[in-house]
């Protein structure tokens, strides 16, 4: 602004009116679909104007329906509270049912005309980190850095440089600008290629001076050059007392009628103090940009020069709004409006860092789900995407979108299982995203089969089981033991449940499986099965049959199967019965005393003996009982057994072989 006391003589009345009126009747209406930034010199606002001014200002700022809205000349923090609940919040306000926040505020040492910055909360937040202050005299700038809620991605945050520069048209006034203007710059060259930026506020600037071209002018660094939409070709102008800008003045809506706040400039319009300026990144046709021709000094149709804006003509926006634009301050608000920020593609991922695969046996496979989000705002662009395929792994093929907002579920396979243990891959995911590759780290286990064994470290899947040769009720239980054999070719087997087991091939059904009851489960190293064979009446002979038990894996691991078969062969064995021997007719397997009567009834009448008792006589197996048994049958008979029986036998004999002239053996 310029003091109060300053005289505005040398401003001409030449209006250059049809162009100009055009280019007013061109301006467009604020759409919700895009986002409005104005910057507005509201004069000395404190407290004690609050009454008189506030109507004044809402009825402005309620049709101009600004996003970001930066006011300078207000006294302190308390006043800011109070424009934005009285003003922008309250019924005619811009933010009434959709209100306004009031960004990090600062008051400068000193001063009692502080800038702050206003936020309509639906469309932006604050970043508090990027808050600076940008020193300078009088006063300093400020930096904000402010988020669209439709993109939290970060990648359309702008930064708001606000500044109220030296007013004064002397060589020490247009320097104090040129060196905060340079540092202002200086400090935005300093942000990433592409950052998108807006200078804005009163800038006291009478021409395209020095530290206008700051702004404008390229250096080394480029990244915080501004682009004046009024003056986009950066071409050398004179706007102050010129009748060929007067569409786009600024300052005073107050020449000399009525009504005009305390303090307020006069002299017309016919100076262009205030701007909003922006960063190549805002005017470049990619993401965020300006809306052509949408930048104005609002209620300035260019018929105005050197006059009260609520002289006649009356101005587009009516006689109403050129009287509360007369006395809300002595400057007009200035704004522009940009098309809404569209999120930026946001790849998100869950999990989010690592996929987790259940565990499976060898020569099976799994799959574990993921799920591949946009999480821009829609509306926004579209994620573009697609997998590498990482060795023992794999993912679907191709290049999918997501709509902003949208999510995709895709299948991972872990298919490297020919061999057991841990397995570990990356997944990268690459996209129009950041960040790019995203990548999630990929962890299974293979585990190998049970074993099922009959021994314990080899994998024999049959064995014999005798009980041996006894007489009846003799025989004892035996044990089938099954093993999960531990062989090196295997070293990560699960646990071998045994499911069933049968007895085959036994005819008179004598064994059995007493107490057993399956499944068994978790055997991890073996498992004993007893086995009982049934002897009770049974004939002398070998008994068989086959105990075979059926397996599988013990595990919840995806694969478990079922495995081989393990079969045993039994055998038991009842000895025949002991039978007769030569000379013992009493069938006491000794040949005795009791025995010599029989055998010598068999010796003298032969042809009256039985096939059995002959046989039994028959000493010397010739089948012919004569005396030439007697020797060895008297052989057979213990020494003491030879008392006067065998006398008597000896006699009995001698007279046999008497008669019958058989030699003398006795």
């Amino acid at each position: 602004m310029v003091i109060a006391s300053m005289t505005q003589s040398s401003r001409c009345a030449k209006i250059c009116g049809g162009v100009l009126l055009l280019a007013v009747l061109l301006f467009p209406v604020h759409s919700d679909a895009n986002v409005r930034v104005c910057a507005y010199n509201i004069l000395f606002y404190d407290s004690c104007e609050f009454a008189t001014r506030d109507p004044h200002l809402r009825t402005v700022l309620g049709a101009i329906n600004p996003d970001i809205l930066f006011l300078q000349e207000i006294s302190n923090v308390a006043a800011a509270q109070n424009i934005r609940d009285s003003i922008l919040n309250a019924s005619g306000g811009p933010g009434f049912g959709d209100p306004f926040i009031l960004a990090t505020p600062y008051e400068a040492p000193g001063e009692n005309i502080d800038d702050f910055l206003f936020l309509r909360a639906s469309k932006y937040t604050e970043i508090a980190a990027g808050f600076q202050t940008i020193s300078g005299s009088p006063r300093p700038a400020r930096r904000w850095r402010i988020r669209p809620v439709s993109d939290p991605s970060g990648a359309n945050d702008i930064y708001l440089y606000g500044a109220h520069l030296k007013a004064g048209n002397t060589a020490p006034d247009a320097t104090d600008r040129e060196s905060q203007t340079a540092s202002m710059r200086a400090n935005a060259n300093a942000l990433p290629t592409g950052t998108n930026i807006i200078y804005c506020g009163d800038f006291n600037f009478y021409s395209t001076e020095d530290a206008y071209f700051r702004f404008i002018e390229s250096q080394a660094d480029n990244d915080g050059r501004a682009w004046d939409p009024l003056n986009p070709n950066g071409l050398n102008q004179n706007w102050s007392a010129n009748s060929s800008y007067a569409s786009i003045h600024t300052q005073s809506p107050h020449n000399n009628n009525a009504g005009a706040p305390a303090g307020a400039t006069g002299g017309g319009m016919d100076d262009r103090f205030d701007f909003v300026l922006i960063s190549t990144s805002l005017n470049d046709s990619a993401g965020q940009d300006y809306v052509t021709s949408s930048y104005r000094a609002y209620g300035n149709d260019g018929f105005h020069y050197n006059n009260d804006i609520n002289d006649a003509p009356i101005i587009p926006e009516g006689a109403a709004m050129a009287n509360a634009l007369h006395s809300a301050s002595d400057h007009l608000p200035v704004y522009l409006d940009l098309t809404e920020p569209i999120s930026q593609p946001q790849i998100a991922t869950t999990p989010t860092s690592f996929v987790g695969f259940p565990q499976v046996l060898t020569g099976a496979s799994v799959t574990a789900d993921i799920t591949v989000a946009n999480s821009a705002t829609p509306p926004g662009i579209a994620l573009q995407y697609s997998f590498n395929q990482p060795s023992g792994f794999s993912a679907p093929l191709g290049i999918f979108n997501l709509n902003a907002g949208a999510n995709a579920m895709h299948t991972i396979t872990l298919n490297g299982t020919a061999t057991s243990g841990n397995k570990f891959g990356t997944l990268s995911i690459t996209s129009n995203s950041l960040p790019n590759p995203k990548n999630l780290s990929l962890i299974g286990v293979v585990l190998d089969h049970a074993v099922p064994s009959t021994v314990a470290d080899e994998i024999v899947e049959s064995a014999m089981i005798d009980f041996g040769s006894h007489d009846i009720g003799q025989f004892v239980d035996q044990v089938a033991t099954v093993y999960n054999a531990s062989v090196p070719q295997f070293p990560n087997k699960v646990d071998l449940s045994i499911q069933s087991g049968a007895i085959s091939n036994d005819a008179q059904g004598r064994f059995s499986l007493p107490g057993f009851a399956p499944p068994i489960n978790g055997i991890a190293s073996s498992t004993n099965v007893t086995i009982h064979f049934d002897d009770t009446a049974a004939l002398p002979g070998t008994y068989t049959a086959t105990l075979t038990f059926t397996t599988q894996d013990d595990t919840f691991a995806i694969g478990g199967t079922a495995l081989a078969d393990i079969a045993f062969n039994l055998e038991a064995t009842i000895p025949d019965p002991p039978g007769p021997i030569h000379g013992d007719f009493d069938l006491n397997l000794i040949v005795g005393l009791e025995d010599v009567a029989p055998f010598v009834a068999v010796l003298l009448a032969p042809e009256s003996a039985s096939p059995e008792d002959t046989w039994i006589a028959d000493m010397n197996d010739d089948t012919v009982v004569d005396s030439i048994d007697l020797q060895p049958f008297v052989d057979a008979i213990p020494e003491l057994a030879r008392n006067s029986q065998l006398r008597y036998f000896r006699r009995s004999a001698a007279a046999f072989l008497r008669e019958t002239k058989a030699p003398a053996a006795l």
